[in-house]
């Protein structure tokens, strides 16, 4: 035989809420009570602070097929930036200022093994805030914009913190190009050695080869030489237009000796021969 179930009303579940509202309205009041004393007394209020950092690209000269060109680089990518403003240095750099004028907070100092600039990184945060519009000159390097927020128990702490943060960052990124000329300085100092030693031998060949070459005296001789040469070329000069007088004046016999031949016979006495060359002397009457 089955017995019908007992089912609560809306009246007993209010019975039941009365009976047990010690319980329920204690509850919330002890917890509301704790909430309000770890916050006032017990908890370090939170303050944040950011600065913007603009890393713009800086312009550089190229020499490119005898052109000077100008073309934008930026000195470093957000990713670059990021690792720098974490960086101990940079960090550090922060750190000692605030400790040095008194106003590091506790949750910044040293603790034991942990030190005070590991703690301090904990309330750093480094975001990219570029510009996402593409620009209308593809040659143009968009700038890198980083936003870079510091908490701390102090607004004014977390507000100097901040500006100091920005300006250490600023300082590590302007000395990159400087770095790099340094570097290439470096590079390049540590090829001069070389090329000096060997230029200093190639010197001391020129010497020896000056000393022992006979370079003046074959100059001299040359000149000798090159000064006889002007002499026989003025000398074959005269010589060939004095071939070309005799060749004319040889010309000009056989033509007078052809002309003879017409007029006498060869079997002409010589008695007649001085009759007619007497005869070819004598003037013709006008």
């Amino acid at each position: 035989m089955e017995t019908p179930s007992e089912e609560l009303t809306l009246r007993d579940i209010l019975e039941i809420l009365k009976r047990q509202k010690a319980w329920i309205l204690t509850l919330p009041l002890l917890f509301g009570a704790v909430a309000l004393i770890y916050g006032f007394f017990v908890a370090e209020p939170t303050y944040a602070s950011t600065a913007t950092l603009s890393v713009a690209p800086v312009q550089v000269q190229a020499q490119l097929e005898q052109r000077i060109q100008v073309q934008q680089a930026t000195p470093i990518t957000f990713e670059g930036l990021k690792a720098l403003a974490l960086s101990e240095e940079a960090v550090g750099e922060v750190w000692e200022a605030l400790r040095k004028e008194g106003r590091l907070p506790t949750r910044w100092q040293d603790q034991g093994n942990l030190r005070g600039v590991e703690r301090m990184l904990r309330d750093l945060e480094v975001k990219d805030i570029s510009p996402r519009v593409q620009a209308a000159n593809p040659n143009q390097v968009p700038p890198i914009v980083a936003s870079f927020t510091v908490k701390a128990p102090d607004p004014e702490v977390a507000a100097e913190a901040a500006n100091l943060w920005v300006e250490a960052v600023k300082r590590k990124v302007n000395e990159i190009p400087l770095q790099r000329l340094k570097a290439s300085l470096a590079a390049l100092e540590e090829q001069l050695p070389p090329a000096e030693k060997a230029y200093r031998e190639a010197q001391a060949r020129w010497e020896a080869f000056q000393k022992t070459t006979t370079l003046a005296q074959d100059k001299a001789e040359l000149e000798a030489k090159t000064g006889e040469r002007v002499s026989l070329d003025q000398e074959l000069s005269g010589l060939e237009r004095d071939l070309a007088a005799v060749r004319g004046r040889i010309a000009a016999l056989e033509k007078e000796a052809a002309r003879q031949a017409q007029l006498v016979s060869l079997n002409t006495s010589p008695e007649s021969l001085a009759i007619i060359g007497s005869a070819s002397r004598r003037p013709r009457p006008p």
